[in-house]
């Protein structure tokens, strides 16, 4: 119980706070099988996408984001997800 919403906290926690550095991913643990080398990351991306469509400028200047962090969002969404499916490591 409760590591998927984890993830989704974790997710959402390093795509929005860019003091986080770029390289330092958290693993989604509830979304990877780690034996049949599967990251299932469809709902962490639904509910990420929804945060970012539904956030105003204002909400973003109240994060001390710039109105136009939808591309630092999209960058660090995308390498959440590459590492994530990464098994080799």
């Amino acid at each position: 119980m409760g590591r998927h919403r984890t993830d989704i906290a974790i997710a959402l926690y390093y795509v929005m706070h860019p003091s986080v550095p770029f390289e330092e991913v958290p693993e989604m643990r509830g979304h990877r099988y780690v034996e049949k080398k599967e990251f299932r990351c469809d709902d962490i991306a639904a509910r990420l996408n929804s945060i970012i469509k539904a956030v105003t400028p204002d909400e973003l200047a109240m994060l001390g984001l710039p109105a136009d962090y939808e591309a630092e969002f999209l960058r660090r969404k995308k390498h959440l997800f590459e590492v994530n499916r990464n098994f080799e490591d």
